[in-house]
């Protein structure tokens, strides 16, 4: 443990941390930041190695004794620098900073890279824009036996402190393939080349009610952006496309519940 206390707004690892609220410095420094004792105490459970656990200098002995039993890097901070380095409205005195998970969290950069197991279940989401739904649809699919998720290049980032606060630990167990630039209909292609079927959630001409097909366990549906859905490309690349039947006059849902939704149909075939 650090036994100096930084005061300073403008020491290097002050500045660090701060960087990690933008995409660019994230990948940048290959890190990402999530606050708050209970993720803390998640990412912990899960394995991921921290490289350093900010805490507040007035919350140090609360903190210390709700993880007394870990041997964490701790750098104490002022309450004043902390309060510049936290997102939270009410923060628990708590950042922790870690290296991103590279082999939980892959690139593919091509189709060709993309491997999976005959018996994985996945779900694919395309131009996701909002970290919170993000978050919201990883949580979701970790709690109901999802293995992966496959997302297209212009997704909101992962690592996103937004997205990691939504997905409220999930991040660091359920498995993701971002996918480069163009890739995503190969993908589709892909996984229908290997006998699964893509069902794209869209309203179409020739789009079945859900219900009205037998899900199998190798089925995959691919839930598309906040206010436009899939493109007319996927769509397309699609096996057939289904919608979720709604109330007449009901708008339609968001996305991560229509995300939630389509994934229990999977899970529980």
């Amino acid at each position: 443990m650090q036994n100096d206390v930084i005061r300073s707004r403008q020491n290097r690892l002050v500045k660090l941390v701060c960087s990690l609220e933008r995409k660019k410095g994230r990948e940048e420094s290959g890190l990402f930041r999530f606050d708050g004792i209970k993720l803390c105490g998640e990412a912990l459970s899960k394995g991921v190695s921290l490289e350093y656990v900010f805490v507040a200098e007035s919350k140090l002995d609360t903190v210390t004794q709700r993880l007394a039993s870990r041997d964490l890097p701790l750098v104490v901070v002022s309450d004043d620098v902390f309060s510049k380095m936290s997102e939270e409205k009410s923060p628990e005195g708590v950042i922790c900073v870690a290296k991103q998970q590279s082999e939980l969290h892959t690139v593919a950069l091509g189709a060709s890279e993309l491997s999976l197991s005959d018996g994985e279940r996945v779900f694919m989401l395309e131009s996701i824009r909002d970290p919170g739904n993000l978050g919201t649809i990883i949580r979701t699919a970790a709690s109901l036996g999802i293995d992966r998720l496959i997302l297209s290049a212009d997704c909101a980032d992962i690592y996103n402190p937004k997205t990691i606060r939504a997905a409220m630990g999930a991040l660091f167990m359920l498995g993701t393939v971002t996918l480069g630039d163009g890739d995503f209909c190969d993908c589709i292609k892909a996984l229908r080349n290997t006998g699964r079927r893509v069902f794209g959630a869209a309203l179409s001409n020739n789009a079945k009610k859900l219900g009205e097909v037998d899900i199998l366990p190798t089925d995959v549906f691919i839930v598309g952006n906040e206010g436009h859905g899939l493109s007319d490309k996927t769509m397309d690349a699609c096996s057939e496309c289904v919608i979720i039947p709604m109330r007449e006059g009901c708008e339609s849902l968001n996305a991560a519940m229509a995300a939630g939704i389509l994934m229990w149909e999977t899970v529980r075939s």
